[in-house]
Order: structure tokens, then sequence, then C-alpha cells
């Protein structure tokens, strides 16, 4: 997610209206798959400062039809959830963050979309936001998401978000002298290029040293191995295609 663009705005039809909130699109972290999948990207916004730690399990689970309107400072946002095919993905849920990176806490959610991919959410006025839609179960993600610059006004058009298959990622754990790290928690970075630390994962590795990270965002990162005692490993940048599963191989932690 196997060509990147940066710093140039994506627009897929939608343009800034004076009466209009002001709407970028932009591909998240997958926009190494850009090319593959006829979609457009590029962002230059400050990425997220995080550290190493384990997906937080956010409560975006989301109820069908839970909300139709908000207050009145807050503006509607309307998407459309599709597969890479086009095709409407049911139960999504919209949701609004200050942060572009993918696991930001979540400052306004709506409701999960409908058989036709429909959805919606309430977002504050006053705030430059990103919109996206996430899935509750994180078996597929997003490969764009909204900025929501602060307005009053709704967009006229349904802001369409492409969501791909996760992938999954093999690596051998081996501590610095080759020995197989087993049956211990580890953890994964997932850091985009451009907007910087992006997704974490744990997971705990076998009586191998073999650990299995995933389902995470397809797309192209660095990526950062880590055990609990501090050990880790900077790993070159690696492509992970949706719905793959990609092999790293040993990879020494110092």
């Amino acid at each position: 997610m196997v060509q990147e663009c940066e710093r140039t705005n994506g627009r897929i039809g939608l343009r800034r209206h004076r009466v209009l909130v002001a709407i970028r699109v932009v591909s998240l972290s997958f926009i190494a798959l850009a090319a593959c999948l006829g979609l457009q990207s590029c962002s230059d916004k400050d990425s997220a400062d995080v550290n190493l730690k384990p997906v937080s399990e956010l409560n975006l689970s989301g109820t069908q039809k839970e909300q139709t309107a908000g207050p009145v400072n807050t503006v509607p946002i309307r998407i459309k959830v599709v597969d890479m095919n086009g095709k409407p993905v049911a139960n999504m849920l919209p949701i609004a963050t200050k942060k572009a990176n993918a696991f930001d806490v979540p400052l306004a959610k709506g409701e999960l979309t409908g058989d036709d991919g429909a959805g919606l959410v309430n977002v504050p006025a006053d705030q430059y936001l990103y919109v996206r839609a996430w899935d509750p179960i994180k078996q597929i993600f997003a490969n764009n998401y909204y900025d929501v610059l602060p307005g009053r006004a709704a967009p006229i058009e349904d802001l369409q978000v492409t969501m791909l298959l996760g992938a999954s990622l093999d690596v051998d754990v081996m501590s610095a002298d080759g020995a197989p790290i087993v049956s211990q928690p580890v953890g994964m970075m997932m850091s985009h290029p451009v907007h910087g630390p992006w997704w974490p994962a744990e997971t705990q590795t076998d009586s191998n040293g073999r650990a299995r990270f995933g389902p995470v965002p397809p797309g192209k990162y660095l990526i950062t191995i880590e055990t609990r005692d501090h050990k880790k490993v900077e790993l070159p940048e690696q492509t992970l295609m949706p719905g793959q599963t990609a092999s790293l191989g040993p990879v020494k932690l110092q």
C-alpha cells in the first residue's frame, strides 16, 4: 500500500468550498500500495509520538443507527465504506480522531455502516480532525482517511473510505548470540516512512522463537521488534500485502 507519493494532495473529486467544511482525502500508511489499487494519496501532517506497546482495546464496538444527528456545534459527516473492488462494506464504524495514525483514540464515533456501506459521524465543528472507518474486530483496515478542517457546514458528497484485508508478519526472534527467544511476549511497532509510529502489536513467540503478528494494516513500514526486557532490533522498510503473510526470517535482538 508499490509506489509511494509524498506531500501531494489527493483529491478524488472533492474541492474546498468556502461555504462547506474543507476536506482533503489522504491515504493512510498503506500508500505504498496506491499504484496497484488505483488510489491516490499523501499528506505531510505531523506523526504521533508513541512508545512501543500492544494495540489498546479501544471501545469501538458501536451499534447500528445509534446516532443520526448531533448537537448544533457538530457537523454531520457521511461516509461510504467499500472494499477494494468498490462493493459496500457493512458493520464498519465511522470515527474521527485528532491524529492521523491508525490507533489514536476517537474523539467522535458514529453509527455502524449498513448493507449499503453508508455511515455517519458527527464531528466537532471547531477542530481539525481525521475521518475514516474502523473495523471493530480489526480484521480489515482503512486505506485512506480525510482531513476535515474546522467549519460548520457539512460536505455535499459522501466521503468514500476503502477497506483492505489485514496482513500478517512472521518473525524468528533471536538473541544476539543466535539462540531463539522462546515462549516470551514480543512487541512490534510499525512506523510509516512519512507519518512515523503507526500501529503497535504484541504476540508471543512459540517454542522455536517464531512470532506471528496480525492482522495488521497492510502497507509499507519500518519495523521495530522488541522484547519486554528492552532487547530490540530496527528493520528496514517492509511491504505487507493485503490478505498475505510476509516472513522476515531470523532477526537478532540486541
